[in-house]
């Protein structure tokens, strides 16, 4: 496909978006335009950027934060929580991409990352007194 064509698509896409979520309201239009600002931030910018890791989650969480004030008239610190977890999942998974190829030691410790949304869940469903999780007990997964 021509980059010409590539630019249409993607200008399409990115104003189909907007569109859909105009009638949302503020936030999740508003959220969409920062989405819109961090894919082409990183389109642009993440093969010489070694914070491209963390602009990838940013994304990501994006996405999942667009989708819950969707539903939800505001933010929440349990979605700032969730979004906070599924980012640093994402930011080890990305690093880890970048880094394969040079595996040592202090190229693979973000894969410790990946473990986190699933030590959140299970925290948070589960009674660890003792832990210093009893916080996230009250907290939970974000429910609409």
């Amino acid at each position: 496909m021509p980059r010409s064509a590539a630019l249409a698509v993607t200008l399409g896409l990115f104003g189909l978006g907007t569109l859909l979520l105009w009638p949302l309201g503020f936030l999740p239009l508003m959220g969409g335009m920062l989405l819109i600002v961090l894919i082409v931030l990183y389109d642009a910018w993440h093969k010489t950027n070694p914070l491209s890791p963390v602009i990838m989650a940013l994304n990501r969480a994006m996405v999942y934060v667009i989708a819950f004030v969707a539903v939800q008239p505001a933010i929440t610190a349990t979605l700032l929580l969730w979004a906070a977890a599924l980012g640093l999942y994402i930011v080890g998974l990305t690093y880890i991409a970048k880094t394969e190829l040079r595996a040592t030691f202090g190229s693979v410790w973000p894969a410790a990352l990946l473990f986190l949304p699933a030590v959140l869940a299970v925290a948070s469903g589960l009674e660890l007194s003792g832990w210093g999780s009893r916080w996230l007990l009250s907290v939970g997964p974000p429910s609409v």
